[in-house]
């Protein structure tokens, strides 16, 4: 089911929230431009990419540390807004209310979710919903509870049972990701695409600054290792469908 049917596709990404990082989740504002855009990685005016110092100056507010549960990771908050850092940089941005938000309010203005989801379903949540609001997309906004039913989180994740990538779009989702981590594709040469045996796809490629290979699952999730196997990258690539 959808959140709601007759909002526009792809509106205005910055809308719903003020030039402090304060959202307003309930407004049709938010539900437009966060829950139909895959807003993992853009989202008011912060942009996957971007220094803390960028982000500060952006949002024209200090940001506040959180607490870490990542060797890798480090989260600050911008009041409503958490901006997750990886290697001095922003990875990826979702919405941590600091308001009191109910399930209940979340049902009057999103209407029924696709799923409900029980806690081992979810990260750091008593319960969750799923809104897929694009059917033909490889998207979810996944809304997590406490244990009283108030709101701890809403982020972006790909829906692991679609099969929005194959042999013939691999290329197009490769450069779409590639693009998100700053790097042109049109550095690198890739080779013959192969299918393992869970569907995934691996390329092998080189380039001037790397020789490695790519894997690719069928919803959409791109990763790039170097030839001893070493991680260098991990994006979510999003596709809205036709």
């Amino acid at each position: 089911m959808g959140v709601r049917p007759s909002v526009t596709v792809h509106a205005d990404l910055h809308e719903g929230y003020d030039d402090s990082g304060n959202v307003d989740v309930l407004s049709e504002e938010f539900i437009n431009a966060f829950v139909y855009n895959f807003s993992h990685y853009d989202y008011a005016d912060i942009k996957r990419g971007m220094t803390l110092n960028e982000v500060e100056n952006q949002l024209n507010v200090s940001l506040e540390a959180l607490n870490q549960d990542s060797d890798t990771e480090t989260k600050y908050r911008a009041n409503d807004v958490i901006v997750v850092m990886h290697d001095e940089r922003v990875d990826y941005i979702y919405i941590s209310p600091q308001d009191t938000i109910t399930k209940d309010q979340i049902l009057s203005q999103y209407n029924a979710p696709t799923t409900t989801l029980a806690e081992h379903e979810i990260s750091k949540g008593h319960s969750g919903y799923a809104y897929k609001v694009l059917p033909g997309s490889n998207f979810e906004v996944i809304i997590a509870f406490d244990v009283d039913d108030n709101v701890l989180y809403i982020k972006h994740t790909l829906d692991e049972a679609s099969d929005a990538v194959d042999a013939d779009n691999a290329l197009t989702f490769i450069k779409r990701g590639l693009a998100l981590n700053s790097i042109n594709p049109e550095n690198y040469v890739f080779e013959t695409p192969e299918t393992t045996e869970s569907g995934d796809l691996v390329i092998n490629f080189s380039s001037d600054d790397l020789d490695g290979y790519l894997t690719l699952t069928s919803y959409g999730q791109l990763d790039v290792y170097d030839n001893s196997q070493q991680q260098e990258s991990t994006v979510l690539i999003p596709y809205y469908g036709n």
